[in-house]
């Protein structure tokens, strides 16, 4: 039998006798090198905390080769290695147990939730940020309140804030800018001439910016990673900029999502000034004033690993462990009469009424006031779009189909009850399905991959034959949909249950034509698929909801808690 291998790591040392010094943290990777006496080895096989065996493959006669993990547990780890030869036999297993270390926290931390006063507490730290000028406290929030700011001037400043950037850090914010007219600066650190780094929109680029100058000088040039995600206005986009000291890179992160491969950056130095949000350093001179709000701006003194990163856009609560959505656009649809609906988020997103659509009451089902819809013509359109359709979004809406409308089983039935057009399909939507030949049919929530007639259409569930299937009939159900776009993934529930697994889609596409009620954008591009029935409360959120907040609200008929 083949001896165990023996195992090392400087980033994460073994425990001893003496006990464990914890180093690292959570998705924080470390190095660790397997030896083996043996030459005739062709393999090693590991596993970390019990999870499925990963195979290295090395070349014969090798006696050691090194992989980087990421632990995904604070405290006590488990990694074991087994040696192969190339007759297959193993070696004993060899088991290394090491300490993680808490993740250090955030070093600062402004969430603009005081509404008054010209003062923005540091909830991380002690440096408190003053609005100056055009800055004021906004309702339209990523979270309680928000930092307003008119682009020509205001701005807040937190003194001694900035992270010293000759070193690893990380900066995050939530920005709503009301207009992309011009470069706009969400959160930068002064120099005496330039920004030691700057998140921003830039004008000429038409994309988000993660940036830093070379030096403090005149002469500096200036280091980007640039987005490709869509910058858009009027809604809210999550942006993280990460210094890696160790691997001399930045690297912006747009919704939780790495924007390309990290930049190299090789000069390195400390501004030593304060933080600057809202606004940035170049020549000497402040410019690029931020128009709009700006939310949860967070500070690091390390560089967050890419899944901290994607957890960050979900606003988790540490208090519940829940997700924290905002809401984008709540139609109640309470009107008795005329041809607008209104939406009571605060945002404004008027729906108008075509022919065809109508409030109506309904007495049966207890919702009250509803939208009647004739499955002809019938829709509601409100000018989009409500959220950025390249991050975490929720959409639900209360539906009871007209049963007659469906009765018809020689043909297939689709119903479009809601979604985000584009120029030639909609990006996103919820409908109800019925293929021909069948008298049930499966709700969906889908994403196409392309603004193009005959772009591929991404479901959950992924099609009839996963799905669970549902007769329409009369009764009034719950269908939400939740985009996770940091983690790439499509989830449906339907009266508080989730439908299938998650389903996988990685190619979002910003559109920005209406949200309708009642049609979409069929396949070929066409305006179709109308609903026939009654639609209540349709909402929209920025944001990951759980799904014990969606059962609850099936279960209350009210609002996820905002």
């Amino acid at each position: 039998m083949l001896d165990a291998p023996t195992i090392s790591s400087d980033d994460y040392p073994e425990c001893g006798a003496d006990g464990c010094a914890s180093s690292g943290g959570v998705d924080v990777p470390g190095t660790f090198t397997f030896t083996t006496s043996d030459t005739d080895v062709v393999k090693f096989t590991y596993s970390l905390n019990n999870t499925l065996e990963v195979t290295k493959t090395v070349p014969p006669g090798t006696t050691s080769t090194t992989v980087t993990l990421a632990p995904d547990q604070r405290g006590l780890n488990q990694l074991a290695v087994t040696a192969w030869d190339a007759a297959g036999d193993a070696s004993t297993t060899a088991t290394y147990y090491f300490s993680v270390a808490p993740n250090a926290p955030a070093t600062g931390g402004w969430s603009f939730d005081e509404g008054s006063g010209s003062t923005a507490a540091d909830s991380a730290g002690s440096h408190p940020a003053t609005l100056v000028g055009g800055a004021s406290w906004s309702s339209h929030a990523r979270l309680g309140k928000a930092l307003d700011l008119d682009g020509t001037q205001g701005y807040a400043s937190a003194a001694g804030a900035g992270p010293d950037t000759s070193r690893s850090f990380t900066v995050s914010a939530w920005a709503r800018p009301t207009g992309l007219t011009h470069d706009a600066v969400a959160v930068s650190e002064a120099g005496a001439d330039g920004s030691a780094f700057a998140l921003s929109y830039s004008a000429a680029s038409h994309a988000w910016v993660f940036s830093r100058d070379t030096s403090d000088s005149a002469a500096s040039t200036v280091v980007r990673s640039v987005s490709t995600a869509t910058p858009v206005p009027g809604v809210w986009t999550h942006l993280t900029g990460v210094y890696n000291a160790q691997s001399r890179t930045v690297q912006l992160y747009v919704n939780g999502v790495a924007q390309g491969a990290p930049v190299s950056f090789t000069p390195s130095w400390q501004a030593g000034g304060d933080l600057q949000i809202g606004r940035g350093r170049s020549g000497a001179a402040y410019g690029g004033y931020f128009p709009g709000q700006i939310d949860e701006i967070q500070t690091w003194d390390r560089a967050l690993s890419p899944k901290e990163t994607a957890d960050l856009e979900a606003e988790v609560d540490p208090e519940t462990g829940h997700s924290r959505p905002a809401l984008a656009a709540d139609w109640e649809l309470n009107e008795a009469s005329g041809s607008t609906a209104t939406d009571s988020s605060g945002y404004g997103h008027t729906a108008a009424l075509s022919s065809g659509a109508a409030f109506a009451t309904d007495n049966d089902g207890g919702k009250g006031g509803v939208l009647s819809l004739d499955g002809t013509s019938g829709h509601a359109s409100a000018s989009g779009p409500l959220v950025d359709g390249q991050g975490d979004f929720t959409i639900a809406a209360w539906v009871r189909l007209d049963a007659s409308a469906l009765s018809d089983t020689s043909v297939e039935h689709t119903m479009r009850i809601a979604g985000q057009s584009g120029g030639n399909q909609d990006s996103w939507g919820l409908w109800y399905t019925q293929p021909a030949g069948m008298s049930e049919g499966m709700w969906a929530f889908g994403r196409t991959d392309a603004d193009t007639p005959g772009a591929t259409t991404v479901t959950a569930p992924t099609g009839i034959a996963s799905a669970q299937l549902v007769d329409p009939g009369d009764d009034w159900t719950l269908v939400t949909g939740v985009y996770d776009g940091a983690h790439h993934q499509l989830l449906l529930y339907v009266d508080g249950v989730r439908q299938t697994a998650p389903v996988t889609f990685d190619s979002p596409w910003q559109a920005t034509g209406d949200f309708t009620v009642g049609v979409g954008r069929t396949p070929d591009g066409s305006s179709g698929d109308a609903t026939a029935g009654l639609v209540d409360a349709v909402r929209v959120w920025t944001g990951v909801t759980d799904g014990g907040d969606i059962d609850l609200m099936y279960l209350n008929e009210m609002p996820i808690p905002l």
